[in-house]
Parts: C-alpha cells; sequence; structure tokens
C-alpha cells in the first residue's frame, strides 16, 4: 500500500474549474452505473486504509460485504452484512454489521454484545466502513454528481493501480461530500465555497469500481481497494436475522448505548465518584482513596482502541510537565486481556499505570467511548471531563484546570 502510495501520488493536484473533457467519460460513468444497478446479490472485499492520522500510525479496515440490491427500503435500497476486521499495528478486532431492511444491528464478539438501532437512521445506516463508498453507494450518488452543475468531473489518464487497468476520474463537490448513497451538505458561507475532492477509478473490464480515493486538506484522507467481486445467491433470510446470534449476547439499544452513556457521564461534572479500587497490571491495589491531596487523570481505555494508543504520549508529556501535582491512571473498561494490557503499557512506552477491571465502574457512569478522560481535583471531585476524539486538546483542558 504505501509502494502504491508513492508510485502514484508524488503530487496530489485537482483544478478547480473542471468539466467532462470529452463526452465518452459521461458515458464511461454511464455505463458503469447501468452496470451497477443491474445487479441483484454480490460480495466484494474491501480494504480501507485511513491515512488522517498521525504519520507514525494507520488504521485499516478490511471488510468482507454480502449485499442484496432487491431490497424495497426506504432507506438505502439494499439490504448488506458487512463482516469487517478493524486494525492498526497496536490490534485488531472484528465486528459484523447487518442491515436487513426492517433492522439494523451492530455484532461485537469481543464484547459479547449486540447493538440494535430501534428507530432506522439513513444516517446510521450509512456508516458501515464496508458499505459507505461502496457499489449500492455509488450506483445511487454518482448520478446526483452528475447531474448537478455545481460539482465536477474530469476524466484523468488511465491507470494501472493495485494490477487492475482503470479509468480514473477526478471528482470536486461543492459545499458537500459523498456519504454512502447520499450527499451530505456542507454550509456555505459567504467568503468561502467548500470543496471536497475525491478519486474514482473503475476496472476497465467490469466497469466497476476498483479503488475510491477520498482527500483532505488536499492530502489523501483514506483508500478504498475493492477486489475479489462475485456474483452471488440470494442469503437466507436466517443469515440476516438479529436472531441467528448466540443467546449469551447482550442486547442493547444502540442510540441508548451512545447517546445515554454520554449524559450519565456529563452528570459526573462537579460531582464526586463514589469510592473504588481496582488492581494495576504489576497487580498493585490503587482505589481512590490513595488519590487523594492530587490532582488526578483518568483514562478509560482498552487495548484495542486505536485513539487510546494515539493519546499516549500527550499523556506523557503532561506526567513529566506536572509530576509533582498530577497522577495519570489508563482505567481499561472492556475486560482486555493481562498479556494485551502489557503489550500495550510497553509498546507505547506509557509513563503512567494501567489499572485492570473497570467495566463495572465505567458502567456506572456511561462510560462506553475510549478513551474517555476524567479529571479529579484534590477531593476526588470531576472538575473535567472529556469523550474520545480526533482533535485531543487534553493538555488545554488539564492546565486550565491545575
Amino acid at each position: 500500500m504505501k509502494q502504491f502510495l508513492k508510485i502514484l501520488f508524488p503530487i496530489a493536484s485537482f483544478i478547480t474549474s473542471i468539466g467532462f473533457s470529452q463526452s465518452t467519460d459521461l458515458s464511461i460513468l454511464e455505463k458503469s452505473v447501468e452496470k451497477m444497478n443491474a445487479l441483484e446479490y454480490f460480495t466484494v472485499d474491501t480494504d480501507i486504509e485511513i491515512l488522517c492520522h498521525p504519520e507514525n500510525d494507520f488504521f485499516l479496515y478490511k471488510s468482507k460485504v454480502y449485499c442484496d440490491m432487491t431490497s424495497n427500503d426506504t432507506f438505502l435500497g439494499s439490504k448488506y452484512r458487512d463482516f469487517h476486521t478493524f486494525q492498526s499495528k497496536h490490534y485488531k478486532r472484528e465486528e459484523i454489521t447487518i442491515f436487513n431492511g426492517d433492522e439494523y444491528f451492530v455484532v461485537r464478539p469481543y464484547n459479547k454484545e449486540v447493538l440494535l438501532l430501534k428507530n432506522l437512521n439513513k444516517q446510521i445506516i450509512n456508516t458501515s466502513w464496508g458499505i459507505q463508498n461502496s457499489i449500492a453507494g455509488f450506483c445511487k450518488v454518482l448520478p446526483k454528481i452528475i447531474n448537478n452543475p455545481f460539482h465536477r468531473i474530469v476524466k484523468n489518464n488511465d491507470t494501472l493501480i493495485n494490477g487492475i487497468d482503470s479509468y480514473r476520474f477526478d471528482i470536486q463537490l461543492a459545499n458537500g461530500h459523498i456519504y454512502g448513497s447520499t450527499i451530505k451538505s456542507i454550509p456555505q458561507t459567504p467568503e468561502n465555497t467548500y470543496i471536497t475532492k475525491y478519486q474514482l477509478y473503475l476496472d476497465k473490464k467490469t466497469l466497476l469500481p476498483s479503488s475510491f480515493i477520498k482527500y483532505s486538506n488536499n492530502k489523501i484522507m483514506s483508500i478504498y481497494n475493492y477486489s475479489n467481486f462475485s456474483v452471488s445467491k440470494k442469503l437466507n433470510d436466517k443469515e440476516l436475522d438479529i436472531k441467528n446470534f448466540p443467546s449469551n449476547y447482550k442486547l442493547y439499544d444502540y442510540e441508548e448505548y451512545y447517546n445515554n452513556g454520554y449524559y450519565k457521564t456529563k452528570a459526573l461534572l462537579n460531582s464526586k465518584m463514589d469510592d473504588w479500587s481496582l488492581v494495576s497490571i504489576q497487580n498493585q491495589q490503587i482505589s481512590q482513596n490513595d488519590l487523594k491531596g492530587k490532582f488526578t487523570l483518568l483514562q478509560f481505555m482498552f487495548a484495542d482502541c486505536g485513539y487510546c494508543v494515539q493519546a499516549v504520549p500527550e499523556l506523557n508529556t503532561l506526567k513529566e510537565t506536572y509530576k509533582d501535582k498530577l497522577e495519570i491512571l489508563s482505567i481499561d473498561f472492556q475486560n482486555s486481556s493481562l498479556e494485551s494490557l502489557k503489550k500495550y503499557h510497553s509498546e507505547t512506552d506509557a509513563k503512567f499505570q494501567v489499572l485492570r477491571g473497570g467495566k463495572d465502574l465505567a458502567e456506572k457512569y456511561g462510560i462506553n467511548m475510549g478513551p474517555t478522560f476524567l479529571l479529579l481535583d484534590k477531593d476526588s471531585k470531576v472538575i473535567w471531563l472529556q469523550r474520545g476524539s480526533c482533535e485531543w486538546g487534553i493538555t488545554g483542558g488539564v492546565k486550565k484546570h491545575l
């Protein structure tokens, strides 16, 4: 993948005032849309590399999607089962996301849980990584781009990409971005028109997507590579049924799992946590009473949390800067194995202790997102909190209260 980037993208350049350079350009895309719309049942593998994170890390999704394009639902117009593996250089985990036309749910074997979306929402249904930028979405979104005079497409030089001889199209959207099967609007300001940029590659033989690249601030943000496309038979309805999963998996309401947890955590602000006691990965007992008289930053995390890994260098710097005033502790809230927590601690070179067995404590306060940060004052009162985000600002939040 890295070699692919070096060869293909020494310079990322787009021209802002572009249109179709030839009449045949439009016909290629129209034929591609026609080909995709003619599909009924198929499977396809998608490798997705996310490059918007620090240069020393990356995220890779490997997704195998089954898609039923005959669905009459009004949310997506297709049913799907997306079995995907999510990994960085530190960890790996697997999930299954299913939309069967009536239900949307996420199966998480690593937590033995199922999240069911009771009130169907088109935006959430489009979020599965294997379906976000896929055949099911392209066949609907490409005509919207073609028919909108404010969006631009130009056919560039044909390209050999991942061994596939492909047509290349550079795409620019004005005040919008591609989101699954839709174009999501971005508010326009009087001073500025927001432009989003993409590259779409179509296999010359099949006219189906071979690769799709998303840009952010003129830098590659993510790369989708498609392979092993196959026309398939219709899956048995039972294979898309929520009842098909183990009975010992705990069932959660999708929206309550995320939204209610947020409000429950937020209610902690300016109040004290109940007393707790946990064991570190070095088998040392640490309780809340041990922390009194010192400011303490708690990072609720789990071993296969990429954003938790990203936060470690900043936490190490805080530890060094405020070593006489601030204690920092990581609390695992996903029952990660001792081996994986020790690996997390050593490979990230964390300068603070990692505590095990924090799942009950996290559930008590609605903490279900990693990382979640709580800053406690000398009396163990929560004076600042932050839930996981790409834009950290942990240092600013802590400095403000010390």
